[in-house]
Parts: structure tokens; C-alpha cells; sequence
């Protein structure tokens, strides 16, 4: 069977592209903005918090300020 290949190759020049663009591109994708993250924080109790694949800790900011 033939290895398939990746669609994007993510080599460290192409994500810094990315990366300088990156928030602005989530919003895109996933337009929840600050009243979405407000109530998706409403729910948590306060402790420590794990921002799994946080990108450039956006969220992190908010949790910050919500706990």
C-alpha cells in the first residue's frame, strides 16, 4: 500500500506564516468571541486549568482573569 502523503507540509517556515496570523484565523473558524468564552467559563470551577493545544494562549488570558 502507498504512503499517503500530507496535505500541508508543515515545515517550521510554513507555521511561522501561520502562527503570526493564527488568532485571527480561529476567530474565523471558531467565532465564539468573548461573551462564547465567558460562558464556556461559567461552568468551571476555580483551580488549575490545562489549555490543551492552546495555540497562542488566548483563552489562558481569560481563564486568568475569570479565576
Amino acid at each position: 500500500m502507498a504512503k499517503l502523503k500530507p496535505l500541508i507540509d508543515w515545515s517550521p517556515k510554513r507555521y511561522d506564516r501561520l502562527s503570526k496570523n493564527y488568532d485571527r484565523y480561529a476567530a474565523w473558524f471558531f467565532p465564539i468571541g468573548d461573551l462564547g468564552r465567558e460562558k464556556v467559563l461559567e461552568g468551571l470551577n476555580s483551580g488549575a486549568v490545562l489549555d490543551v493545544a492552546c495555540g497562542t494562549g488566548l483563552h489562558i488570558e481569560h481563564l486568568r482573569r475569570h479565576f
